[in-house]
């Protein structure tokens, strides 16, 4: 159970790493200079979101709680 849980977490943080990744290429490759403001505040936000997600304490005991778990073969 804990594994399941803590895949969901990192999932997410992936997905929001993912989407600014797509940010960041869009920043560089056709975003008009208007935007450079916004774009920073955009990307500030996902990377201090998934930041927030990787780095709470409950990562940290899933972690201790999924190592004791026997994974199933299926």
């Amino acid at each position: 159970m804990a594994y399941k849980e803590l895949f969901e977490k990192i999932k997410r943080v992936a997905y929001i790493a993912s989407a600014a990744g797509v940010i960041g290429w869009d920043q560089r490759v056709c975003m008009p200079k208007q935007g450079v403001d916004i774009r920073y505040y955009e990307l500030a936000t996902l990377s201090e979101l998934a930041h927030e997600l990787f780095t709470d304490k409950n990562i940290g005991n899933l972690i201790k709680k999924a190592k004791k778990e026997k994974l199933d073969e299926d």
